[in-house]
């Protein structure tokens, strides 16, 4: 692989894992996730906002990153490339990812014709997935336009904060780390 394509990749993993943790807080914050989620309908298959895994993935999230950045990479030219390109970046990873992901995910077209999910959960998180994807795209678009090293370092300290947070949430989520009361 290309130096230039390996770049492009872990940029898109950056900013995945910082648009994906802005968008989390802001739903934890502003949706009511926590209520959310501990509502019957929700409550059977979605892990609680305190629940030790759930503190694990924000740090996670830069595995997932890599897999979307390689995704991106044949379309990579196109991204970068183009006047527009970063909104098609958008409306691709709003379009596959959020409105028609694969599986029966609330708020996806799937979700909508396959759970038994009133309408209400299928747009409550929107907002959560248009900030993310928004995010997604404007730090894609400000890692691989940059032309200081300082922004790529910034957001690879941003990514390692995150991952230090997480594991953190971890380990007091599980009982190993006490938390002063």
């Amino acid at each position: 692989m290309k130096k230039d394509s390996i770049g492009f990749v872990w940029n898109a993993a950056l900013a995945h894992t910082i648009a994906y943790f802005i968008a989390g807080i802001f739903a934890v914050t502003f949706l009511g996730y926590r209520e959310r989620f501990a509502e019957e309908a929700l409550a059977t298959f979605m892990r609680q906002v305190d629940d030790p895994m759930t503190a694990l993935g924000p740090g996670l999230q830069i595995l997932r990153g890599l897999v979307v950045g390689a995704v991106l990479l044949p379309f990579r030219k196109r991204i970068t490339g183009e006047k527009h390109g970063y909104a098609a970046l958008a409306l691709l990873v709003a379009g596959l990812s959020g409105f028609s992901a694969l599986g029966p995910a609330p708020g996806s077209f799937e979700g909508f014709v396959y759970t038994t999910l009133s309408p209400l959960y299928h747009v409550f998180g929107l907002p959560e997935l248009v900030l993310y994807v928004l995010l997604f795209a404007l730090v894609c678009k400000l890692l691989v336009e940059a032309k200081k090293k300082a922004v790529k370092a910034a957001a690879v300290a941003a990514v390692v904060l995150i991952s230090l947070l997480s594991l953190l949430g971890y380990l007091a989520a599980t009982g190993v780390l006490a938390v002063p009361a």
